[in-house]
């Protein structure tokens, strides 16, 4: 017997074709075949619930570190059995703690993650979360999402940002969902399905590792963020750019 091995071309997925002739010296005989090839699944690179973390500091849990003279983010008990992470820094003590991911080079990616303000913010940044990279053009974030009176994505060391939303309600969960290309280096970015910036350019380099910030000079703000995921669109390192256009 004789055993056929079929490997389809790197990235593919989808119905492909394949004839194989049979002979036996005297008679021939031809068959098609149809292989299925499934897309490759998606590559998880950051997932926190924090439901399965410990109430207290979020430093030295699931691989969140404070960055030295900071203080931590609180995991709390949000709405049991589910908790989330409460980003209120005190006055003259910034919050800020990252977290090393996999290396994404390239390809396609998604980031999402809920957030809400309580209370009133009064800093146009009072928290952020950073998609960080290495330190180039005078910045080691790639893009962060400000979060305050608005949400906005802040893409440059410039602090200039496309705000996302106008005016944050307290006490409303946003849903904000991110389409990264590494290879074009654009985002789309969606809050609650809807799309809010096409094509924005952000900038250049890999994601390295995340960061969650925070600062308060005094006040009654508070900022929630929960369900931080990372996704790699299929496992495949390649794909076509975001579109152009302009925020709104």
């Amino acid at each position: 017997s004789t055993t056929v091995f079929y490997t389809p071309v790197s990235g593919f997925s989808g119905i492909d074709s394949l004839t194989y002739t049979v002979s036996n010296g005297v008679l021939t005989n031809r068959a098609n075949v149809d292989a299925i090839v499934l897309p490759q699944p998606d590559l998880i690179w950051e997932n926190d619930s924090f439901d399965s973390l410990t109430v207290g500091p979020l430093n030295g849990q699931n691989g969140w570190t404070t960055v030295p003279g900071n203080a931590s983010p609180l995991v709390i008990l949000d709405s049991a059995p589910n908790k989330s992470v409460q980003i209120d820094a005190a006055p003259g003590l910034p919050i800020n703690v990252t977290k090393d991911v996999a290396d994404q080079t390239g390809g396609r990616h998604s980031f999402t993650f809920r957030v809400r303000v309580d209370g009133a913010a009064h800093l146009p940044c009072e928290a952020a979360i950073e998609m960080q990279t290495d330190f180039s053009n005078g910045w080691s974030n790639k893009f962060r999402y400000c979060i305050g009176p608005r949400i906005a994505v802040n893409y440059s060391s410039s602090g200039a940002d496309t705000t996302i939303v106008t005016t944050t309600v307290p006490g409303q969960w946003y849903l904000i969902h991110t389409e990264i290309n590494l290879n074009t280096d654009l985002i789309d970015v969606y809050v609650d399905g809807l799309l809010k910036v096409s094509g924005l350019a952000v900038n250049t380099g890999p994601i390295r590792s995340l960061g969650i910030t925070g600062q308060d000079p005094g006040g009654a703000g508070v900022v929630v963020v929960d369900n931080l995921t990372g996704v790699t669109a299929n496992g495949i390192s390649g794909g076509a750019g975001c579109g152009g256009g302009t925020g709104t």
